[in-house]
């Protein structure tokens, strides 16, 4: 049972917190902007920002499995007082709320109503943060303090 919560929790995290996190990063660069208040480039295509809104939607709501597995698999092993693990927890529950209440409604008001590049430059800070939050879940992960 541990081999096939390992395998799908490390999967999972990999399919979808990985798709949210490249399409995060990538919305921005395709994004469209205002008229006037950026040069045209050839890059920006609302198409394309379309296509990333929904992944990281889709991806992220999808990647809700990686921290239920984990807990279960912690339950499992009888890991759930290591800090390591709790830290982890903690740090997921910031990236999915960095997600689910900053970047997804950004990317939305990006697609409604174009603005300027500045927008697009917090969110490309968001998307860096959610990804740093993941990284150090990850290694968390692989180092477990203390284990």
């Amino acid at each position: 049972m541990e081999a096939v919560l390992l395998s799908v929790h490390v999967l999972a995290g990999i399919v979808f917190v990985g798709g949210s996190a490249v399409a995060a990063s990538l919305f921005p660069r395709y994004a469209p902007v205002a008229a006037g208040a950026a040069p045209p480039s050839e890059e920006r295509n609302r198409a394309v920002a379309v296509a990333l809104h929904r992944i990281t939607r889709g991806y992220g709501v999808f990647g809700l499995v990686v921290p239920v597995v984990a807990i279960a698999l912690a339950l499992v092993q009888g890991r759930m007082s290591e800090i390591w693990l709790n830290i982890s927890m903690v740090l997921t529950f910031v990236a999915g709320g960095v997600l689910a209440l900053q970047i997804y409604p950004r990317q939305r008001d990006a697609l409604a109503r174009p603005g300027d590049e500045k927008g697009l430059r917090t969110l490309s800070m968001l998307a860096g943060i959610y990804n740093l939050l993941w990284a150090v879940v990850v290694v968390l992960m692989i180092v477990r303090p203390g284990g």
